[in-house]
C-alpha cells in the first residue's frame, strides 16, 4: 500500500474550475507569491516556484497573471489593501501601481504629519532619550 502525504493543495479535478475554485486558485497563488517575494526577494522568485508549490499548470497561472510583474501589482495592492484601505485609507481604481501607492503614502504622510502625532512622536522621543540617560523627570 502506498502511503500519501496530506496535501495542502485540493485534489485537481480535469477541466474549467467552478467560479469559487477558480477565486480560491487566484487566492493561493498571490498568497504563495507574497510569501515568496517575502523571504526570496523579486528577483528569486519565480513563476515555476509558485506553479510548482500550489500544483497548477502554468496554463491555469497564465489564465491568472499575464506575468510575474502583474502578480507583484496583485501582492502589492493585497497589502495596501490589508494595511492601508482597511485603515481608513482611500486608493484611486485604475490608473498604474506607482499611481495607486502613490496616492497612499500620500495620505499616509498627510497623517503622518497631524500636529497631534507629531507631538505624540516627540513626547515618544524625549521620554526615549531620558530614560536613556537615566533620568525620570516628574517623580
Amino acid at each position: 500500500m502506498v502511503k500519501r502525504l496530506p496535501n495542502t493543495v485540493a485534489a485537481r479535478s480535469r477541466g474549467r474550475p467552478s467560479p469559487d475554485r477558480s477565486r480560491e486558485l487566484t487566492r493561493l497563488i498571490i498568497s504563495l507569491a507574497r510569501q515568496n517575494f517575502m523571504t526570496l526577494g523579486y528577483g528569486e522568485t519565480s513563476i515555476d516556484l509558485i506553479v510548482h508549490q500550489a500544483k497548477i499548470s502554468k496554463k491555469t497561472f497564465y489564465a491568472r497573471f499575464a506575468n510575474k510583474d502583474e502578480l507583484f501589482e496583485a501582492v502589492c495592492l493585497q497589502i495596501v489593501e490589508e494595511r492601508f484601505v482597511g485603515a481608513g485609507f482611500s486608493m484611486v481604481e485604475g490608473g498604474d501601481l506607482a499611481e495607486r501607492l502613490e496616492t497612499v503614502a500620500l495620505q499616509l504622510l498627510e497623517q503622518a504629519l497631524q500636529p497631534e502625532i507629531t507631538t505624540f512622536y516627540h513626547n515618544l522621543l524625549v521620554m526615549r532619550l531620558d530614560d536613556s540617560r537615566g533620568y525620570r523627570g516628574g517623580q
